[in-house]
């Protein structure tokens, strides 16, 4: 994992190690700048699978090469493409190597979440693994054109200025994340789609998709049954679990709620290891709903469980911190802000730990988890256009009309809706969480269930395989059921799901209240003037957006407390 910085078209040692530094938390190990006649660029490394040689920026004759994220198969592709090199090549020079003889053809055969920027001669080129994993920014600033892993180190840049986009805004108050492609909230800055390209070359930018996300769809003639689903999601998950287990050597953590996800990866990492991993959850007391279960699935590992207890004040301490890593804006919709807070707090602790985690996202989406959208669509249509007509989101009408369109049709709404989740729900939301809450603290977490081959197939297969009322993740319980059972965790087959915002289920209550007080007292008055919101913690927490990414500049200072600067903040009129 890393942060990378460029600006293209501008030589700027100071200004490009500033960039770095605002990203430096992405990279604790190395901190690095290279400046030519032309341009500059940075990287902060968190080194994980990479060797000393590997320093970055990678700058190997007439290219340079800075890269964030990890390539699960490029021992494979070494082999098979670039064999005149040695077994112990690293995957940047695996990388290099394969560019050079592939050009940009190269990248479509990566398998694993990275993000890229290559210097070629007067070309600059941008990439992004097809789900979204891993984040990367562009925009202009005068002549120059700049990136960067976070939209906080843009704002470095003297030219840059940051202004709220309203389309952005209008979309995540009404579905809770922002839909509409490359968009940020930050008008002026945009970011690369998942499975796309970037290049500028000439002044010119041009993007285009080397993947695409299979769409959803009903059975048909020619589907594999159900059961032979099944078997096959359990090869592929089973060779997910160990192509990421035994990439790199650091020691791995998994994050444990006990639900069907986390326990299948942890079951799969003791099967493939021989090793009792060591997990982790985060719980507000002994009533926490998630904690038996988690508990119960450890015993059955042997593994270490590390329960990290949270308070209130942690919550209120880590909702600000939560606002300036995420970088985008936090409203209800679809999902639940509490999660994401949550979230934030267990990465912050699972650090002190490990370097590198494995985590669930993806599976929702994947394998139809989304109880209330993918088996009631009809009811969640009614929520949306709800906050559509509350909130005055002009700009979100077109896209609500556009997901649920008139007249009603539930089967249409259905496929719409694991479309909508797969792609910008997925990659603007819960792996925006995932890997800002992670790369805040220094390490690196993998989504097992997001990986390639496994993905590819589960997208493959009808709706059906995956909700039937009144079961979600039909394919995936079969999947896993043989391995769950060996262990005597059959039960977490029939458990109903939680989620991540049930672990503060009293704190979060507690912060509502809180943020109705403020919010009561006259000291948040947003502007521009914001369209009405479903609580008033949402807000507090847009209110605390604007000041630190409008108002301040993407900078939040290292004392912030929330309950003093609310104490003190004045209505402006």
């Amino acid at each position: 994992m890393c942060g990378i910085v460029g600006i293209w078209g501008e030589a700027n040692r100071d200004v490009i190690a500033d960039m770095l530094q605002a990203v430096r938390h992405r990279g604790p190990d190395t901190f690095e700048v290279l400046v030519t006649d032309r341009h500059s660029f940075g990287a902060a490394v968190l080194r994980l699978v990479s060797v000393e040689r590997d320093s970055q920026p990678h700058a190997p004759g007439d290219l340079i090469l800075l890269f964030n994220g990890e390539i699960y198969n490029y021992q494979e592709l070494r082999s098979k493409h670039a064999p005149e090199l040695p077994p112990e090549a690293s995957e940047i020079e695996v990388v290099t190597a394969l560019y050079r003889k592939m050009g940009e053809d190269l990248i479509p055969l990566l398998k694993g979440m990275f993000a890229l920027a290559i210097a070629d001669g007067e070309k600059l080129i941008l990439a992004r693994d097809r789900f979204g994993i891993k984040p990367l920014f562009y925009c202009r600033a005068g002549h120059s054109f700049l990136f960067a892993s976070e939209m906080k180190a843009l704002l470095r840049h003297p030219l840059v200025s940051s202004r709220l986009n309203l389309r952005a805004l209008d979309e995540t108050v009404v579905f809770g994340f922002m839909c509409s492609p490359g968009i940020t909230p930050l008008e002026g800055i945009e970011q690369v789609c998942p499975g796309t390209i970037v290049t500028i070359d000439k002044g010119v930018v041009e993007a285009r998709s080397y993947a695409t996300i299979e769409p959803a769809h009903f059975a048909g003639e020619g589907d594999i049954s159900l059961a032979e689903a099944a078997d096959e999601i359990r090869v592929l998950l089973s060779r997910a679990v160990s192509q990421l287990v035994k990439h790199g050597q650091d020691r791995k953590g998994f994050l444990l709620s006990g639900g069907m996800d986390s326990s299948a990866l942890t079951g799969l990492a003791l099967q493939e290891t021989g090793l009792a991993p060591l997990t982790f959850t985060l719980c507000e007391s002994e009533d926490s709903w998630d904690l038996p279960s988690a508990r119960q699935a450890a015993k059955a590992y042997g593994s270490e469980l590390v329960e990290f207890r949270v308070t209130l004040e942690d919550y209120l301490n880590e909702i600000p911190h939560y606002v300036y890593h995420f970088e985008n804006l936090i409203c209800g919709g679809i999902f639940d802000v509490h999660g994401g807070i949550a979230f934030h707090m267990l990465c912050r602790r699972v650090a002190s730990y490990v370097r590198v985690a494995f985590s669930g996202e993806g599976a929702d989406e994947l394998f139809g988890g989304y109880y209330w959208s993918y088996l009631y669509p009809l009811g969640l249509s009614d929520r949306i256009r709800n906050r559509l007509r509350a909130s005055a989101a002009k700009n979100a009408r077109p896209l609500v009309e556009s997901v649920f369109p008139q007249p009603e049709d539930e089967s249409t709404y259905t496929l719409n809706l694991y479309d909508l989740l797969m792609s910008s729900g997925l990659s603007n939301y819960h792996l925006c969480s995932a890997d800002r809450s992670s790369s805040a603290f220094g390490f690196e977490l993998r989504p097992a269930y997001l990986y390639d081959d496994l993905a590819s197939f589960a997208l493959s297969l009808p709706v059906e395989y995956k909700t039937e009322d009144p079961q979600t993740k039909r394919v995936l319980r079969e999947a896993v059921r043989p391995l769950l059972t060996k262990y005597g965790l059959s039960e977490v087959l029939s458990r109903r799901k939680f989620g991540m915002p049930a672990a503060t289920d009293e704190i979060g209550k507690a912060a509502e209240r809180l943020a109705s007080e403020i919010v009561a007292s006259g000291r948040i008055k947003l502007e521009p003037p914001l369209p009405l919101l479903a609580s008033p913690l949402e807000m507090l927490m847009l209110d605390l957006y604007r000041w630190v990414f409008i108002d301040n500049g993407g900078r939040l200072p290292a004392d912030f407390n929330l309950r003093e600067f609310y104490k003190v903040r004045r209505v402006k009129e």
